[in-house]
């Protein structure tokens, strides 16, 4: 979970060490000034000794306006196997990371411990302390004193943050029918407020103030500015455009000065880093010769690859395409995506390049829509015939022409006992 309060960007980080088998939980704290970590906390494990079966985390907090942060930390106790045992407590540490005030959860708002699964929390511009356990958000004021409870009924709570104007918001999926909304959380009134429509899923679980609008929301692959005004998502851009792999964000938000930084994390290195996104004009680009990669629908594998490329070529730039309206519920859209893919790349608006999966290969190959790879690969001197299984490259030619060169190939076996099958090498089935 990430937090930004002050120019500073606070976030989680989990270690574990496998020589020794213990996890760490520890929290960063990100100078943006300064470009640097400047601070970390240790939150659970480490070299604290661990009670056996006693399990704690520390996975939702917020930063107040003075730099002190509340957390909830949540112990499972399984010890006695019959009868284990959970807590969640409300904690709030000084800025200088000093524990002080605890509450009870389940005690203050007069409830069964078990009963709390916090996903989420916030604090608002006045300080009060918002915790979301499935769907109903407990409400406590500044001085951590409960207030009461705000019950969604049947409807999960997505995202939550704080909005441009102090005040706290969570999205959720109507259920009657006017799909992702978002809605102010009224502390006073104990209720939520206006619905605001057309909003979209996302990524990640907070809400993020937006840049002209009133948040910033990413599907993934693209940027939304949405205003609650006219309940309106305005795409920004994409990350592909940025060099940006979507999967790899943990969290973005406009700083001071305008421009959008994004925190990612690469989850097979665990790397970590933060980009800084400005506006300039088209003209002001390094210009570069545009590939468009034709694809059916979203395939991270694709996107990562596209972006790996673009950021290393001082020629190229590729662009994804695609064909299928992913955001339909329409039961044709999966066909009509593929008869459109289909189509183009036998139209004059064909991709340069395509994802095969979802392609007529041989029909097209028939029709010359394909050029021969072979001769590429007969003068590259990165990809050689003589890496590759003869055979398997014969299975990805058609009508003499090598259409694609496949990454990975799979074989299916069936294993039997020589009682049964014999011993001799080969079935015929």
């Amino acid at each position: 979970r990430v937090q930004v309060s002050d120019g500073k960007l606070y976030y989680m980080a989990y270690e574990y060490d496998e020589e020794t088998g213990v996890s760490t939980q520890t929290l960063h704290v990100y100078s943006m000034a300064e470009e640097k970590d400047v601070a970390s906390y240790v939150l659970s494990g480490g070299e604290e000794p661990q009670e056996e079966n006693v399990y704690r985390s520390m996975d939702n907090y917020a930063v107040r306006s003075d730099g002190s942060m509340v957390f909830v930390e949540s112990v499972y106790d399984y010890r006695d196997e019959e009868n284990p045992k959970s807590s969640a407590t409300l904690c709030l540490f000084d800025k200088d990371f000093q524990r002080g005030e605890e509450v009870d959860l389940a005690e203050a708002a007069q409830t069964d411990a078990d009963e709390f699964y916090v996903n989420g929390m916030l604090c608002d511009a006045e300080d009060r302390v918002y915790v979301i356990s499935e769907q109903k958000i407990y409400l406590f004021d500044a001085d951590l004193h409960y207030q009461g409870a705000v019950d969604t009924g049947d409807t999960w709570i997505s995202m939550s943050g704080k909005g441009k104007d102090g005040k706290a918001y969570v999205s959720m999926y109507d259920q009657n029918g006017n799909g992702m909304v978002v809605r102010e959380v009224d502390f006073a009134q104990k209720k939520l407020g206006e619905m605001h429509t057309g909003f979209l899923s996302g990524n990640g679980n907070s809400l993020t103030p937006g840049l002209d609008g009133d948040f910033l929301i990413s599907d993934g692959t693209r940027v939304y500015d949405y205003s609650m005004a006219d309940n309106k998502a305005t795409e920004l851009f994409a990350w592909l455009d940025c060099d940006i792999f979507g999967d790899y964000v943990r969290c973005m938000f406009v700083t001071e000065d305008g421009r959008i930084a994004v925190l990612m994390q690469d989850w097979s290195s665990d790397e970590k880093s933060v980009a800084y996104l400005s506006k300039v004009k088209t003209e002001e680009l390094v210009q570069k010769t545009q590939i468009t990669l034709g694809a059916l629908y979203t395939n991270q594998e694709v996107l990562a690859a596209a972006v790996a490329f673009n950021k290393q070529s001082k020629d190229y730039h590729i662009n994804v395409k695609y064909y299928m309206d992913e955001t339909s519920n329409d039961e044709n859209a999966y066909l009509d995506g593929r008869n459109a893919l289909n189509n183009a790349l036998i139209s004059q608006d064909a991709p340069d390049m395509v994802e095969i999966g979802n392609v007529y290969i041989a029909a097209l190959a028939a029709k010359g829509a394909f050029e021969d790879l072979g001769a590429y690969m007969d003068k590259s001197a990165v990809v050689k015939r003589a890496d590759y299984q003869e055979n398997v490259l014969q299975a990805a030619t058609y009508s003499d022409c090598l259409v694609y060169i496949p990454k990975t190939f799979h074989i299916q076996t069936l294993v039997g006992k020589t009682a049964k099958v014999g011993a001799e090498s080969g079935w015929t089935i």
